[in-house]
């Protein structure tokens, strides 16, 4: 496994992120497509993204962190399935 940091995301590491957040929080905060994804991750401001990649090159896992309300915030999310 490697941890990528990145501050842009590719469409389709956003795909992957929908898919991991929608299986991961489905009960508690859950985004009906992807377009409704993408606005949050807008509003998130300096916002840095570091993926859990595994050894065949998929999204496992996600951390980032942003600033909200003048304070440091987090989020991490891990493919439970694996």
């Amino acid at each position: 496994m490697n941890i990528v940091q990145t501050s842009i995301l590719t469409s389709e590491q956003k795909n992957r992120l929908f898919e991991l957040w929608n299986s991961e929080y489905h009960e508690r905060i859950f985004y009906n497509d992807l377009e409704e994804f993408e606005k949050y991750l807008e509003g998130l401001l300096n916002i840095k993204h570091y993926l859990l990649i595994d050894d065949l090159k998929q999204l496992q896992g996600w951390a980032f962190t942003f600033l909200r309300d003048n304070e440091d915030w987090f989020g991490i999310i891990i493919d439970t399935t694996i």
